[in-house]
């Protein structure tokens, strides 16, 4: 549903009749001709982002290469085919890399060196800066990926060290158990005496087991305990610093583009203006 509009003649003023089946309108009072592409540029480019709204890519793309026909070289429908290639709904998603990261890397970069080769000479600049924007988009994403498995890793290495120490019981518990066994069994098939200097020569024995576990088995266990979590939590800085380095530089990037990108361009069409509501099927 549209709005219904009608066209002006911008030389004689003359009202215009637009058959959209010809590639080229002229007026019917001066002869002045005019491009029915371009003299559909606006309501293309419009059409063209609600789609890329409803993720309808291929649709977006076609709009754009529509207007691209009139114009090999027009700004807006050559971004619109880097955008819709790159799965992005609007030129708004390059704020920020987080909003990158649903953004197509490979697809857009791609998509990008094609560009540049159609794009205007005075336009190449600003679609290189939005390759740098991308590669810097796309590394923060790996980054941030990463980082999400560090309390994973974190989990993991304090069980790990949590099941040492329980071995270290298990070995306490084991050893002990052994020597009651024994002594349980001397005591029941041989001398009683004898079987109590057997469990009272297990103890003797146990304290130094229990002593050489505790302060040096274990404390070897924390140590690298320790010296892993620290690890852990270095790798979550240098990454917090990486991302925050890699933040500043697209936010200079982003403030390079806007200033790269051209006015909005002035193109030889009929003026066109609102008629009354209506719909146009």
């Amino acid at each position: 549903m549209r709005e219904l509009v009608s066209y002006t003649c911008t030389s004689c003023g003359g009202a215009l009749i637009v058959d959209r089946n010809e590639k080229v309108l002229a007026c019917p009072f001066c002869g002045n001709a005019f491009d029915v592409v371009l003299m559909h540029r606006k309501e293309l480019l419009g059409d063209a982002a609600t789609n890329m709204q409803h993720m309808e890519f291929n649709s977006a793309k076609e709009k754009f290469e529509s207007i691209l026909t009139g114009d090999p070289n027009d700004f807006e429908a050559l971004r619109g085919l880097v955008l819709c290639d790159g799965k992005l709904r609007s030129v708004n998603t390059l704020q920020t890399p987080e909003k990158m990261k649903v953004c197509s890397f490979d697809n857009m970069q791609n998509s990008l060196e094609k560009i540049v080769n159609r794009a205007k000479e005075e336009d190449i600049p600003y679609f290189k800066k939005l390759s740098e924007m991308v590669t810097l988009a796309e590394e923060h994403l790996k980054i941030s990926n990463k980082k999400t498995a560090i309390p994973d890793a974190a989990k993991e290495e304090y069980r790990r060290f949590t099941d040492q120490e329980e071995g270290i019981f298990r070995l306490y518990f084991t050893y002990h158990l052994i020597t009651i066994l024994i002594a349980i069994f001397i005591f029941w098939f041989g001398n009683p005496v004898t079987a109590i200097y057997v469990e009272l020569g297990a103890l003797g024995g146990f304290i130094p087991i229990y002593l050489i576990c505790k302060f040096v088995v274990k404390k070897k266990f924390e140590q690298k305990h320790h010296a892993k979590m620290a690890a852990i939590s270095g790798e979550e800085h240098e990454m917090d610093a990486r991302l925050a380095d890699i933040e500043a530089k697209y936010a200079e990037a982003l403030d390079e583009l806007e200033k790269l990108e051209p006015a909005t361009q002035d193109m030889k069409a009929p003026v066109y203006s609102p008629m009354q509501n209506g719909a146009e099927e």
